[in-house]
């Protein structure tokens, strides 16, 4: 949702989305949600966050887990906000 969202909202970025514990599908409220917006997520599956995929960032939104985070290797900020897996 997040990564769907950030790539609609800017050209000038690549936005991913990784989790360090990923559910086995996508919310199907969050696909239903961002779809709304015109946003098609099919194929979309959450990853696993490894230091490989970190090694390509700038910069790590952390949400709400900043402390579990093992990798900052790049400059990383904390958005202390509820997980959509979670629900609303």
């Amino acid at each position: 949702m997040n990564q769907a969202l950030a790539r609609k909202a800017t050209r000038k970025a690549t936005a991913s989305s990784a989790g360090i514990m990923p559910v086995g599908d996508v919310n199907p409220l969050a696909v239903k949600v961002v779809e709304e917006t015109g946003i098609l997520m099919e194929n979309q599956k959450p990853k696993v966050l490894t230091s490989e995929i970190v090694e390509e960032f700038d910069l790590i939104i952390a949400m709400g887990c900043i402390d579990a985070c093992p990798y900052t290797l790049c400059k990383t900020i904390e958005w202390n906000i509820q997980d959509s897996k979670d629900g609303y």
